[in-house]
Formats: C-alpha cells, structure tokens, sequence
C-alpha cells in the first residue's frame, strides 16, 4: 500500500475501516473505504489507487467552524456517515475561557463539501460526553449518530430531531449500574440492537429509539480478555483469549434478553409493533432490477402515526409505493382472511375462546397407536399469525420492537417449548374469533431419531363482534379486494 502522502512523524489518533465494499457515487466516483487521522489531519483512503490522500487539515476548520484561526482545535473521532458519501468528524475547540466544545462536521464526497451540523445547537455543552470520545453513524436515510465517552452515550436521531442520552434506571452515568465499570465497546447491529460492554464484562442492551437500558446477566468473568463484534446477519460474536489462544463462541443476544427482562420492567417501544420482509441490510441493484417490499407499521391510539419514506438520489430509482391505514378503538392493525387445505389440517378443534389449549400428542406407526408424546415439542401457525398467547413465557416479557422476516419454522427466530407435563398453554383474543393453523414439531433429541410433526387447525368462537365492527371489517376487506383486482389487470 503506498502511504508517501502520510506525515510519519505524527502519532496517529485513529484508524476508521468502512466493512462496506467500495461505493461508487452517481458521478462514478469510488468512495473512500478507510480514514486515519491524527489531533489535527485527516486521511482518507481512495480504494481505487490505495493511497491515503489529506483532506482536512487545521487552517481549514477555521473556515468551516468560523473560529479564530489561533483557537485550540483537535479531532476528537471520526466515522462514516449515515448515507454512504459522508464522513462525519467530530471536534474538540477550547475558546479564550479555556472551555471546550464540541462540533460536529460532515464532508460530503459527492460534492466534495464540509457542512457544520446542528447537533450540538440546543444542547447544554455540560451535559455533553468529556474526552476520550468515540462516535458511530447508524445506516438511516436521515443522520443518526451516538456519541460516548468511557461513561455516558449521547445520541442524536433524524437529523438532529430527537436527542438526548442513555440511561439504566434513570441514571445516565452508566458506571453506577455496573458495579463502577466504564464503557469497552458499542456494538451496533443491523435490527438496530445496541450491545454495551462494559472493562469488568458485564453487558447492558438497549434499542435505537428507546433511551432506556438494561442490564443482561452476568456472561464472563470481569478478568476475561473478550470483545465483541456482529455480522451482517447480527449475530454477536465474542473473541476471547485464553492462554495465548484466541477463541470464537456466539453469544446469544436473544435469549439473554428474554431470561433478563423476566425480572425487570420492560422498556417502553414508540410503537406496538413493527414488522417488514427485508432479509438484509443492503440490496444492490443493477439498471432493469427492482425490489419489492412491505412494511407494518402499529402505533398505540394516543400516539399518532408517523409513516416516512425517505429516499436519497432519488433520480437513481423509480419509486412506487401504497399506504393503507386501519385505525380501530385501541391501536392501528390490518384484517387478515385465512383459506385453508381440510385435507391437510383436518376439521378444526372448535375451541371457546376463554378456554385455554395444550395439544395432547400420541404417536402412531400407520394406524396402529404406540404411545403418548411426552418429549418436548414447538408449534408454530402457518399463517404467521400473532394474536394468540402463552399463559407463562419469557418471550411475553419481552417482544422486540423490531420484528424482520422469519419464523419459528425455520428455527431462525425465538420459540417456546411446551411439553405434556408442564403448566404452558395456548390462550385467544377476547375481541375476535379466529382460525389458527398450526403445525407442531418434536424437539427432543432423546425421543426419536425421525423428525416427527403434525399439522391441527384451530377454530376459537364465543366472542360477540358489534355490526359496526363487523361492517368496518366487511368495508376494509372488501375496499383490498378492489385494490389488488385493479392491480392485477393494470
């Protein structure tokens, strides 16, 4: 790699790798892939002739901040941007008072622009993070960005609409609710997920949007040389080193959370649910492709909707989108009819809906009976279907805010495990009657070689719809039914 344009002599303040392949901008250009800087320089990497160029260097932030050209700056850190041509830094500026400032610049390689942002306008300079400092953009059509230091974690979403700082039982010094510790590393995933490890190991979690943490239990012992990272498919990894050996484990984030908020209060999601098919992150295109996607958004009544699409470079895509609302007493949901194969679930086990419900299983070779199935067993309703519950669970205790395309059947997502023995079971909705289609897989390794499922439809009945429900619901189905025949024969 040739490196003659960098100054060997300065001591480097730090090295920022983008994990994105090389971008290329409309104009053709290719986007930086790494930056380094000093307290006073930045470079960038240009990946197409692997060399690192200078792009800021003292005499200009004074022309970007307006600040006297004697006033002490210094790069506090440096990450790449919300959108893939920014790259935001973040600097330090001590005034005549000997009192530092923070300011954060965003460089535009398209444009090849710095800009000031607003960040830091109406926030208290006192109640901002102190040196050291590390900062991270989050993907977002809209600048999002966390700022920390060893302590505390600022954070400023949608362009700078909505700040402020994370907290753990109120306290936004972190350090008190890890027996002390300070902060080792952020992790950022890509279902918006904010892992918190702390020097002595202890890990706190939290969700983009939600400024309240909590704290996992307890994983490594304080002395244990780990750290952590995430994949693309946000899974977290920790890398340990045990006697000059280095180890890999995964660490599951889930389930951790889901055995800790069992004893702790939940915190509180800006919506009632949020759910959408995308697999991935990023999706290339390439000229003559598209891509098709859905999204469902449910907000409680008293907070109102806020449903945005955003887009960048705009004159890049041919963008075709439809909203659908359905507003009902309590909250915003969508009607779902459901056609199933009789032949294949059989009649439904009509099931009044107060009752509760636990499949009895017995095992059959052909027709000839062997036994009752006590080994433990999952179950999963083929139509995706969410409005069902179990009387004791973890995952009730805690529902993620976010919910991407999955499903218990692929084993790729949270399920619980019941057994004839023990006190789970099946309970309805009280304000609608449905037909659930599930199917049930054994899971212990122990009761049989084969993999053995079978499939039962439900039918709940008792509740007593008004008619301006039911003629609301005929309407909303009905007004769907249109849409879809006029896009079928458009």
């Amino acid at each position: 790699m040739a490196m003659e344009v960098l100054e060997s002599h300065k001591a480097w303040a730090g090295v920022l790798i983008q994990p994105e392949p090389a971008h290329r901008d409309p104009g053709g250009h290719v986007l930086s892939s790494a930056a380094i800087w000093t307290s006073d320089n930045l470079y960038l990497l240009n990946s197409k002739t692997v060399t690192f160029a200078k792009h800021l260097k003292q005499y200009d932030w004074s022309d970007i901040l307006r600040f006297p050209k004697n006033a002490s700056k210094t790069i506090g850190a440096v990450s790449f941007g919300s959108r893939p041509p920014e790259i935001g830094v973040l600097i330090e500026v001590k005034d005549y008072f000997n009192q530092t400032k923070l300011f954060l610049t965003i460089y535009n390689e398209e444009t090849n622009t710095w800009v000031l942002s607003t960040i830091f306008l109406y926030t208290d300079a006192e109640s901002l993070p102190v040196s050291p400092l590390c900062m991270q953009f989050i993907e977002s059509a809209l600048p999002a960005v966390f700022i920390w230091s060893n302590k505390t974690v600022f954070y400023s979403l949608r362009n700078n609409s909505k700040n402020g700082k994370l907290q753990i039982n109120g306290d936004e010094h972190l350090s008190n609710a890890v027996e002390g510790s300070t902060i080792h590393q952020i992790i950022f995933d890509h279902k918006l997920h904010i892992v918190i490890k702390m020097v002595n190991n202890l890990i706190l979690f939290g969700t983009v949007g939600i400024n309240t943490l909590v704290r996992l239990h307890v994983w490594e012992r304080h002395n244990s040389n780990i750290i952590l990272y995430s994949n693309l498919l946000s899974q977290i990894f920790v890398i340990k080193l045990v006697n000059s050996v280095i180890q890999e484990y995964e660490y599951p984030l889930e389930t951790e959370i889901y055995s800790s908020l069992s004893m702790q209060s939940k915190p509180k999601c800006p919506f009632q649910q949020f759910k959408h098919n995308l697999e991935y992150p990023i999706y290339y295109l390439d000229m003559g492709e598209s891509l098709l996607f859905w999204a469902e958004i449910i907000y409680k009544q008293e907070s109102g909707l806020q449903i945005e699409i955003i887009d960048y470079n705009k004159n890049l895509l041919n963008w075709m989108t439809n909203y659908s609302y359905q507003i009902t007493a309590h909250f915003y949901t969508r009607t779902k009819l459901v056609f199933y194969n009789r032949k294949r679930f059989g009649c439904p086990i009509r099931v009044y809906y107060k009752t509760p419900f636990k499949p009895i299983l017995e095992l059959y070779l052909g027709e000839k009976f062997i036994s009752n199935v006590s080994a433990n067993y999952i179950l999963w309703e083929e139509e995706e279907r969410t409005d069902f519950y179990y009387n004791t669970t973890m995952l009730q205790n805690y529902r993620s805010c976010f919910e991407a395309h999955g499903s218990v059947k692929s084993m790729d997502r949270p399920y619980e495990i019941l057994n004839s023995t023990g006190s789970m079971y099946l309970t309805w909705p009280n304000d609608h009657n449905g037909i659930y289609l599930f199917t049930v897989k054994i899971v212990d390794p122990n009761f049989s070689f084969c993999e053995l499922t079978a499939e039962f439809a439900i039918e709940t009945y008792g509740v007593i719809i008004s008619f301006a429900y039911s003629y609301y619901k005929y309407m909303k189905i009905f007004g769907e039914m249109l849409y879809y025949k006029q896009i079928k024969y458009t």
